[in-house]
């Protein structure tokens, strides 16, 4: 059996979320300044990407933290802003202002 390691693409990986059809990355957001890119991606199982999360509100695509709680993928912007993504499609929702490490 050959094993493939993970690479990041630009800095380094801070959470990898294990999903059924492959993984969502959140890597360090250090290093993505001016960049075009999010910085949370979903791979499938071969490595490939399948989606990164567009730009949920004007200048938001880096993120500092991602988290499932109560079965819901949440993710924080840089501004401490909160939203549900939708791990299929990469969609933030529900987009909202709360403070990193509080759960309503």
């Amino acid at each position: 059996m050959v094993v493939r390691e993970l690479s990041p693409r630009v800095t380094a990986i801070k959470r990898i979320i294990d999903v059924v059809d492959g993984f969502i990355i959140l890597e360090d957001e250090n290093g993505y300044e001016g960049k075009s890119k999010s910085n949370i991606y979903k791979i499938d199982k071969e490595f490939k990407i399948l989606w990164e999360i567009k730009e949920p509100s004007p200048g938001q695509i880096l993120f500092k933290h991602i988290e499932c709680i109560g079965g819901v993928l949440y993710v924080w912007n840089l501004a401490s802003g909160r939203g549900e993504l939708d791990p299929a499609t990469g969609e933030v929702k529900n987009w909202g202002f709360t403070p990193f490490g509080f759960d309503c």
